[in-house]
């Protein structure tokens, strides 16, 4: 079975420009995707689809393949689906992840196992959520009546999104056909829109390195 992972990663960006090339921890944002993408062995072929020069030798140089992204599919308004359409007759995969550079958190685990998702289960998609926030999500009961909801209530988190190659050809989408859903820990599930948002992230990592820190000197003194 052909897996392909394709990253979307394009020039601009309105509420963060350049975020996608934007260092976090000493290397670029789109690398934290690459990485997790070769570290998972799940894929045969890791694209990177962009319109930005900068971006596909970073791609390029961390083994990536390229494809060059059309104007018309490089815009602020530009959803993803169209995207991965164009890059799917490049290499006709059976099953395509699309990974976004914008969840750096996502880890190789995250990915091997939203394939396991569909394997066992065997739908047409599989997506990544993250449990919403109870306090947000309410049901219409009668009269109107707002009741906080009673059931586990999931949003999309962003950082994965797994289609079959047939669904794609059969014009289907994410969301319409056989879905599953992989559920991620709010913790791995950040995804990066605004400037704010990228600094959210660059506090994470430093928090984390802090932490390993005290626990690596832990263990040595004890």
């Amino acid at each position: 079975m052909r897996t392909m992972a394709l990253i979307p990663a394009r020039a601009g960006s309105e509420r963060c420009p350049g975020k996608n090339k934007a260092p976090l921890d000493g290397k670029p944002l789109i690398c934290w995707t690459i990485e997790a993408a070769q570290l998972s062995a799940a894929f045969d072929n890791i694209v990177v689809s962009t319109d930005d020069k900068d971006i596909a030798v970073i791609a390029m140089q961390r083994g990536c393949k390229v494809i060059e992204r059309p104007p018309e599919l490089a815009q602020s308004d530009t959803e993803m689906l169209p995207v991965v359409k164009h890059a799917y007759p490049a290499f006709h995969p059976d099953l395509v992840m699309l990974l976004q550079p914008t969840s750096p958190f996502r880890t190789a685990e995250d990915i091997r196992n939203a394939f396991e998702v569909h394997a066992s289960r065997n739908g047409d998609s599989v997506i990544s959520v993250t449990e919403a926030p109870k306090n947000d999500v309410f049901e219409i009961g009668h009269a109107l009546r707002l009741h906080p909801a009673r059931h586990s209530v999931v949003v999309p988190n962003g950082a994965i999104y797994l289609m079959t190659g047939e669904h794609l050809l059969n014009k289907g989408d994410w969301y319409s056909g056989i879905t599953y859903a992989y559920q991620m820990p709010k913790e791995r599930s950040l995804d990066i829109d605004t400037k704010m948002d990228l600094e959210y992230a660059r506090l994470l990592v430093k928090g984390r390195a802090q932490n390993e820190d005290k626990l690596r000197y832990a263990s040595e003194i004890g």
